[in-house]
């Protein structure tokens, strides 16, 4: 008698861990579906980053494409580099560079002690080609690091 109380028991225990081990492989496949839908929304949010990335990098060439940033210019008080510019340039390469050619001219925070370097955004390449043709004139004038 002893000898089928303990069968039963060890029964009914075998059948509980059995329902706990189908419990647990049910769990492990839930897990398991998050991980692969974590994985999957992972790998998408990196091509998109890379992809946003990659137009990011492409814009900020296009804009540098029309860009040229002139170091060493000394800052005058009230200055107007959107007159100051084009006869710096004319002066020195002999170009000429209208205001119009000039979509926009500022200066950007630099090194303390020295002048903030001069961004100038300009219409098209053809307008910047000529100027950086001419960069070993540029580099030479003395108020001037191109």
């Amino acid at each position: 008698m002893v000898a089928k109380e303990r069968t039963g028991e060890l029964t009914d225990r075998l059948d509980s861990l059995e329902f706990e081990n189908h419990q647990l492989r049910e769990k492990l496949q839930e897990a398991r579906k998050v991980n692969d839908k974590m994985r999957s929304d992972m790998n998408s949010s990196d091509r998109r980053s890379k992809l946003a990335s990659a137009a990011t990098n492409q814009t900020e060439q296009y804009s540098r494409k029309f860009t040229i940033k002139i170091l060493g210019l000394e800052e005058k008080e009230n200055e107007c580099l959107r007159e100051r510019i084009p006869n710096l340039v004319k002066e020195v390469t002999k170009i000429n560079l209208d205001n119009r050619d000039i979509v926009v001219v500022h200066r950007i925070p630099g090194r303390q002690g020295q002048p903030r370097p001069v961004i100038v955004k300009l219409w098209s390449l053809d307008c910047k080609l000529p100027i950086i043709k001419n960069g070993r004139i540029l580099n030479r004038t003395k108020e001037l690091d191109w």
